[in-house]
């Protein structure tokens, strides 16, 4: 096969890294960008058995080995001490999202007998305007309809429970 399929292989085993490091370090989780670079990794090392030979072959499965391992390296060392990173974005949203509902859902401000409608079905959890603000609410009775009067009955922590009036 010549000096062209050298070329060859070696770019499917460069684009395949490429992939690989994207996955890691742009978009983690499973993704194209990973399952695409292992394809070509696997396509890049079949190729140079079978063009370039067993001697060649084998240098370009240790290449790939090699990069693959210092990549999982890298990765778990930048990444990794935050979890997968997927699920610490996931997470740091959820927080930033819990932090901006306390501003604006102060269950401190509320009180049992405080009165409210629901804001869509509450079943058993649901929405409901209680003074002017909108708070996550549990059903003391099950299932509530939308705009019906409700009264808080029960406030334990940030969990408020609501009766239909």
């Amino acid at each position: 096969m010549g000096l062209l399929s050298a070329t060859l292989v070696i770019a499917i085993l460069v684009g395949g890294i490429i992939l690989m490091a994207v996955e890691v370090f742009v978009v983690p989780g499973t993704s194209i960008a990973g399952i695409s670079g292992v394809i070509l990794l696997v396509l890049g090392v079949v190729l140079s058995y079978i063009g370039l030979g067993i001697p060649m072959g084998n240098r370009m499965l240790l290449l790939s080995v090699i990069a693959s391992v210092i990549l999982i390296v890298i990765g778990y060392r930048t990444v990794g001490k935050k979890g997968l990173a997927l699920d610490y974005k996931l997470k740091e949203r959820a927080v930033g999202m819990n932090k901006k509902v306390d501003e604006l859902t102060k269950v401190g401000e509320l009180q049992v007998g405080d009165k409210g409608v629901a804001l869509g079905d509450i079943r058993p959890q649901g929405k409901a305007i209680i003074n002017n603000r909108v708070y996550e609410v549990f059903s003391e009775n099950g299932y509530i309809s939308d705009n019906d009067a409700l009264k808080v009955v029960k406030i334990e922590g940030s969990e408020l429970v609501v009766r239909q009036v």
